[in-house]
């Protein structure tokens, strides 16, 4: 499932929102986009090494934990919320 992309190849604009939780953390979409399809086919929650690779800036290793659970928890919830629950 490339919800991902679709959202921003076609209507960026329109669905910017979606993305902002993402651009706010600082992680590459692509990066994401993969973490999602991987979580969508496996069924498994990611890892937050998985999410830190993700990171534009990598954060220092006092703060990795705090942050990349924040992102996860983003992540999850973008899953939960526009693909698991979204209507066909």
């Amino acid at each position: 499932m490339l919800y991902l992309k679709r959202l921003v190849s076609t209507g960026m604009k329109r669905n910017k929102h979606l993305l902002l939780p993402f651009v706010n953390e600082q992680l590459n979409t692509e990066k994401v986009e993969s973490i999602i399809n991987q979580h969508l086919f496996t069924e498994i929650t990611p890892l937050r090494d998985d999410v830190v690779a993700a990171m534009l800036n990598k954060p220092k290793l006092m703060q990795r934990k705090k942050l990349a659970q924040r992102a996860l928890d983003k992540i999850m919830r973008f899953i939960e919320t526009f693909l698991i629950d979204a209507p066909d």
